[in-house]
Formats: C-alpha cells, structure tokens, sequence
C-alpha cells in the first residue's frame, strides 16, 4: 500500500520544514508548496489525501486556494485543514463554509494534535 500524501502549503520556511518533518515522522509523504499557485500546482500534479493550507500566502491566498480546489473535479474531494494565526470567527466561518474540513489556529494547536486532525480525515 502506498503512503498516503500530505501537501503542506505555507510560506514560512521554518514551519514547512517542521510541518513536513512531522507528518513524515507519522508515516506519511509530504509535498512541499510556498506559494499559493504552487500550491494549487501540486494538488493537480499529486493528488494528495489531505491539504494543510495557510490563509495568507503570497500569489493567491488561502481562501483563493480554496476556492480553486473545490470548483475542480480533480481536486474538490481533497479534505482541505486550514492552518493558520488568523483566527477572527469570520473568516473561520468562511473557510468552513467554502468546503475545508477543519481551522486551526497554529498557535493553539502543537504540530502533534495536527497530525491527529490529519488522521481523523484520511
């Protein structure tokens, strides 16, 4: 059975690095993007199993992402896990309301309760 594929999309080095060390150390396979549209790019090209998505990245935000990914045939059954410091209720409300499955606050949440949410989605 092949390992089942993380896309970590963040555009703090630092986290994408710790993020992907964790979520290798669980067993998975992580795919790296920094960007939005890279973002986006490796979710058509990967096929991952579960998103770990930034709100704010540069070239399209977290919500455009999003947005992009569940008007995709391709893409639109991927549970997406925003993973974030914006935490007003709006735009939690939003992201929940435009398909991601769960919010995290990332100063709330350790790496380790990350990767359980992880594992409850896929």
């Amino acid at each position: 059975m092949s390992m089942k594929k993380v896309l970590i999309v963040e555009d703090d080095r630092f986290l994408r690095h710790l993020y992907r060390k964790k979520v290798e150390e669980a067993g998975f396979d992580a795919i790296l993007a920094s960007t939005g549209m890279e973002g986006l790019e490796q979710a058509m090209i990967q096929s991952p199993d579960i998103i770990l998505l930034d709100f704010n990245l540069p070239e399209l935000d977290g919500m455009g992402v999003l947005k992009e990914l569940k008007n995709n045939p391709r893409t639109n059954k991927i549970p997406v896990i925003f993973l974030t410091n914006i935490s007003d209720e709006e735009n939690i409300k939003k992201v929940l309301a435009e398909g991601a499955q769960d919010y995290l606050i990332k100063s709330h949440n350790l790496p380790d309760e990350v990767i359980k949410k992880i594992k409850l989605f896929i």
